[in-house]
């Protein structure tokens, strides 16, 4: 539906290609051409050459479904999935948007970057599992008016890159980011603050139900002592501003 036959030989390719840099055992991504395929999988057929060749491998297999919504929602559908999870496949949910019929909902196929956390999270060690870990990144922001405020270059690369590894690894994370631009990573949830104070009051909220904390941000160490409501009027050559230390 959504690869044709070109480009799933190229995806296979490069299937093929990252499981020889990092496991010798053969890692498949099965993407759905027609829905008869996962029926026929679920219940232990092989009648063509991607059926048998399921069948007749050993080793983790993952199945990204793309169809129709009200075909997706199918009980049977759903049924057919739930089979196909309790035999060991992990299943990749599907997208939203708009579909190849022109409708607009579930049903297509997950992005390439997301099956290919997934591919590499099947080859991956998960000494993490089970484990719900609270990652911080990025800068946070002091703000002065409406209009100004005070922070730093932080990037969060670093916490964004820790709370990828660790969602590869099996943890449940969540990363509370400051000011950046910068996509989350798949696998991750993401909550947004924009100050220290924020920042704070986030990880305090998280930690109760969490069993770890990485703090990779660069939170700001001061913030004005004064907040000013509206903008500060241009008057003179200097401007003088006291900061107090954050909690």
């Amino acid at each position: 539906l959504a690869l044709a036959a070109g480009e799933l030989v190229r995806v296979a390719g490069l299937v093929v290609g990252l499981q020889a840099a990092v496991v010798h055992d053969l890692v498949n991504i099965v993407v759905e051409l027609v829905l008869r395929h996962k029926v026929v999988l679920a219940h232990g057929l092989a009648d063509d050459f991607l059926t048998t060749f399921i069948l007749a491998f050993d080793g983790p297999v993952l199945v990204a479904p793309a169809m129709n919504t009200v075909m997706y929602r199918q009980q049977v559908t759903q049924d057919n999935l739930a089979r196909l999870k309790s035999y060991g496949y992990e299943i990749v949910s599907p997208a939203s948007g708009q579909l190849a019929c022109g409708d607009i909902g579930e049903g297509k196929l997950a992005d390439l970057e997301t099956l290919l956390f997934h591919l590499e999270k099947s080859v991956t060690a998960q000494t993490l599992a089970g484990f719900r870990l609270v990652v911080t990144a990025g800068p946070t922001v002091a703000p002065i008016d409406p209009v100004r405020f005070v922070t730093n270059h932080s990037s969060g690369k670093m916490g964004f890159s820790i709370a990828h590894e660790a969602a590869l690894r099996g943890a449940e994370v969540t990363l509370v980011a400051g000011r950046v631009q910068r996509p989350t990573p798949v696998g991750v949830s993401r909550v947004d603050v924009a100050t220290t104070a924020e920042m704070l009051a986030a990880i305090e909220a998280l930690m109760p139900k969490s069993d770890g904390l990485i703090m990779a941000a660069a939170p700001a160490d001061y913030t004005p002592a004064e907040y000013h409501e509206e903008k500060i009027k241009k008057a003179g050559d200097e401007l003088v501003l006291a900061f107090r230390k954050n909690p």
